[in-house]
């Protein structure tokens, strides 16, 4: 049984043997191995799109703020955890209305594409995007606490 090792390179060998990699390694400046990866990562990526897209997107969304979610509990930041908390809150929002949003924005080109660069944007360190999204939606939120917390406790009242 071949290492791991070794199966990357018979890969970069088969990729050193293709004139148009080569050609493209000269005019990036990249390395075969890295042009022949990052194609084979790209590939995989918009195959994962094209199948299962609404679970992609979650792992894409979701990965990178659990590591982080599970650093803030080991943490005594309780800014990093009101981050943190504030994205999921946006998540939340965005998995209750992405399937609204599905059905309506799906026939345009690179929809999904789309919907990763807002994961990304939401919970990239620089840019903060759940943050943002929060800050901006905490005033008009804060005018319908009350309504909210009243119709709970009906509820409550009821059952």
């Amino acid at each position: 049984m071949a290492s791991k090792d070794e199966f990357i390179q018979k890969i970069v060998k088969f990729a050193e043997g293709i004139p148009a990699v080569q050609e493209m390694s000269k005019v990036t400046g990249l390395s075969v191995q890295t042009l022949t990866f990052g194609t084979l990562a790209a590939i995989i990526f918009f195959i994962l799109i094209s199948i299962c897209p609404t679970t992609t997107i979650i792992l894409i969304g979701g990965s990178y703020p659990f590591y982080f979610s599970i650093k803030v509990l080991e943490s005594n930041n309780i800014n990093d955890g009101k981050e943190c908390l504030k994205f999921w809150f946006i998540f939340g929002i965005f998995s209750l209305i992405d399937p609204i949003l599905d059905l309506l924005l799906s026939f345009l080109p690179l929809y999904f594409l789309l919907r990763v660069g807002l994961m990304v944007f939401l919970f990239w360190p620089q840019t903060r995007g759940a943050v943002i999204l929060y800050d901006t939606m905490k005033p008009h939120m804060d005018k319908y606490q009350k309504k909210f917390e009243d119709f709970l406790e009906g509820i409550a009242k009821q059952s």
